[in-house]
């Protein structure tokens, strides 16, 4: 058996026209995991509402997102090494970034 290996920093383009480039590592059943790769500062970044939880993680360079659940908004700011989960339905924005920022998304939801 051959393993491969492959490289987060390797076969992702730079993003030029776009603020983000999204490529998927791996599609399962009920996950698929995502590697984004973001080149802004501040940007007019849609507002996301989704059917899945969401696993995020910086793996380089660092990001605001604005997070909003019951009406009550709340930045948070996420380092290289930091996680959190977004809950499905719970409206998020990404408010800004660092030149450069690789992210690893994991986005999910329960066996049906």
């Amino acid at each position: 058996m051959t393993t491969t290996i492959e490289n987060l920093f390797t076969g992702i383009q730079k993003p030029e026209n776009e603020p983000e480039i999204f490529k998927n590592i791996k599609l399962m059943e009920n996950a698929r995991i995502e590697l984004v790769r973001s080149n802004y500062n501040e940007i007019p970044s849609r507002i996301y509402d989704q059917e899945e939880d969401e696993f995020v993680m910086i793996v380089k360079g660092r990001a605001k997102l604005l997070l909003e659940q019951n009406d009550k908004p709340e930045i948070v700011e996420i380092n290289p090494g930091d996680y959190l989960t977004i809950p499905r339905h719970m409206k998020h924005k990404v408010m800004e970034t660092e030149k450069d920022t690789y992210w690893v998304t994991v986005l999910y939801s329960p066996k049906k």
